[in-house]
């Protein structure tokens, strides 16, 4: 809940917060990735451990750098517009550079998220093995105790 001088305002706000998001869906000039790898879904999370795999979900769609171009804003005036058209010419000549290097960023990204997934379901595993070994072990002390 938010709130906002002493009243609740989250309503209000994420009616506000839609109508914003879908003024810049229909520019066209930002991603918005799949509804599972939202906010509101992390924040729904009942515990640390399901925030986790809930994170684990959605860390390899946020691990990308985009590709994509994008607009370059000009700043008002005659200097604006003639600085706006340097900008743009120098994109164009060093975009070949940026996206070689940001494809390697991405492939090194793309491993570093593979190698935090195996390390996390390693984990998992090694904590479900844990658990149920104490288990078992509790379960021969209360045998013994019984005898």
């Amino acid at each position: 809940m938010i709130w906002i001088a002493g009243q609740e305002a989250s309503d209000e706000l994420r009616a506000e917060f839609h109508r914003k998001q879908e003024a810049m869906r229909a520019s066209g000039l930002f991603y918005f990735g799949p509804r599972e790898a939202s906010a509101l879904r992390m924040a729904s999370a009942g515990d640390d451990s399901e925030w986790l795999a809930l994170w684990m979900q959605i860390l390899p769609q946020r691990a990308g750098i985009a590709l994509d171009g994008f607009t370059i804003a000009a700043q008002p005036g005659f200097r604006g517009r003639v600085l706006q058209r340097v900008r743009s010419l120098l994109w164009r000549v060093f975009r070949y550079q940026h996206e070689r290097v940001a494809y390697r960023q991405n492939l090194v990204n793309a491993h570093m998220v593979t190698a935090i997934r195996f390390h996390y379901l390693q984990m998992v595993n090694e904590c479900a093995e844990l658990r149920g070994r104490i288990e078992q072990l509790e379960a021969e002390q209360r045998q013994t105790c019984a005898s």
